[in-house]
């Protein structure tokens, strides 16, 4: 299966999407901008959830053939799935 599985956002609070200090609207007082601090909140279900994740573009889902490939992909992923951990912690490493 010919399909680029793009990697998730970040999980908050290190979502790029989320980043109100970087909006000058959300200096509106000093008791709100520290209230929306992103650095404030600490997330580990979703620290987890992104650490442990596959999305499958829904492109994937629409291809023919896609009901016999993609049991046999998520297996595949099952079944790799320690190499593939072992691989993901040598890019955080590299990249810290």
């Amino acid at each position: 299966m010919a399909t680029k599985f793009p990697p998730s956002s970040s999980s908050s609070p290190d979502a790029p999407l989320y980043r109100p200090h970087s909006k000058p609207r959300h200096r509106l007082s000093q008791r709100y901008w520290e209230a929306i601090d992103p650095t404030r909140a600490r997330l580990p279900h979703c620290t987890r959830l992104y650490d442990s994740s596959v999305l499958l573009p829904h492109s994937a889902t629409l291809r023919a053939g896609a009901e016999e490939h993609l049991p046999r992909v998520l297996d595949k992923l099952v079944r790799h799935a320690g190499q593939l951990r072992d691989w993901a912690a040598g890019r955080r490493i590299a990249a810290a």
